[in-house]
């Protein structure tokens, strides 16, 4: 299915549109403006939970970036990053997330999905080559 097809069919079952989708084969990510998150998602996530059952996928919505502080706020929480340093090396920008050593975890997320989708939407939204977790003192995590 083709991506404006996708928005379309989620503005039809959610009444809330879409500026953006992200596929792979399991799952979609949508990014939707910040006046139409809860409408997206729905009461207890019901817009998702049918979303899923449409699409036979792993559906998240997240919402628009306005700004890298916000967008990587909202995409680690309830982890709460201490700092988003950027640095460029040889060409490459980067972006390492500061966070408490307790919140290291949380952070990554589970087999790795939450980075692995902090590196995926940092690269389309803000052009990062890569999303690193820096545990405040100074540890890389490296993902």
């Amino acid at each position: 299915m083709e991506d404006f097809q996708l928005m379309g069919l989620l503005e039809r079952i959610t009444g809330a549109k879409a500026n953006d989708v992200i596929t792979d084969e399991n799952s979609l990510i949508f990014a939707v403006p910040d006046s139409e998150f809860g409408r997206a998602v729905g009461k207890k996530g019901a817009n998702i939970d049918r979303l899923e059952h449409v699409f036979k996928k792993h559906v998240e919505i997240v919402k628009s970036p306005s700004s890298k502080e916000q967008f990587f706020g909202f995409l680690f929480s309830p982890v709460i990053p201490k700092e988003l340093a950027e640095k460029e090396f040889d060409g490459k920008r980067t972006l390492d997330v500061v966070v408490e050593n307790n919140d290291r975890g949380l952070a990554i997320g589970r087999n790795g999905e939450r980075i692995k989708k902090a590196k995926m939407l940092g690269k389309r939204y803000f052009n990062f080559d890569d999303v690193r977790i820096v545990v405040k003192g100074g540890e890389r995590i490296r993902i």
